[in-house]
């Protein structure tokens, strides 16, 4: 385990990082902090795939990737397993940075709700999501209508909707 979130701001800085395409900072309570520091750092901008479960982010950590100059090649995201809610998705959703993600792992995140799916449901930035994984966030059954109802996520192959 890393020490959170000081390594966190040493990885976004370290030079011989920059060809990165793959980061799994997960379980290491990097928190919002390390989130930001990931998010602003111009040398982690080739990474694709990012894994950032179970790290304390908030969706206020959110906010540093969706603005993010660097963060703009992403195709996968798994922030499974933190302190998001439906504001922090709804933020996401709307982001132009997550145009190319094909995968979404927002699981465990228990209080996305039914606002927050709505938001992904609805989300013309995510139409290229293939793998969703909703893992226990508490959509309830009037999620899980909006998202049968979807115009938007028509690319889905995979979709995880346990727990709800």
């Amino acid at each position: 385990m890393i020490s959170p979130p000081e390594d966190a701001i040493v990885i976004a800085n370290a030079q011989n990082f920059k060809n990165l395409v793959l980061l799994n900072l997960g379980h290491n309570g990097i928190g919002d902090i390390g989130m930001k520091s990931i998010a602003l750092s111009p040398i982690l901008s080739n990474l694709t795939k990012l894994q950032l479960h179970y790290n304390k982010i908030t969706s206020n950590g959110l906010i540093f990737p969706t603005n993010s100059a660097t963060l703009t090649n992403l195709t996968s995201l798994s922030i499974s397993d933190n302190k998001i809610d439906s504001i922090g998705i709804q933020v996401l959703a709307s982001s132009p940075n997550f145009a190319k993600l094909v995968e979404l792992d927002v699981g465990c995140n228990r209080s996305i709700g039914i606002e927050g799916a709505m938001a992904l449901f609805s989300s013309q930035v995510l139409k290229n999501i293939k793998i969703l994984d909703l893992d226990g966030c508490k959509i309830g059954d009037s999620g899980c209508k909006a998202f049968a109802a979807s115009t938007t996520l028509t690319n889905l192959t995979f979709l995880d909707l346990k727990q709800q």
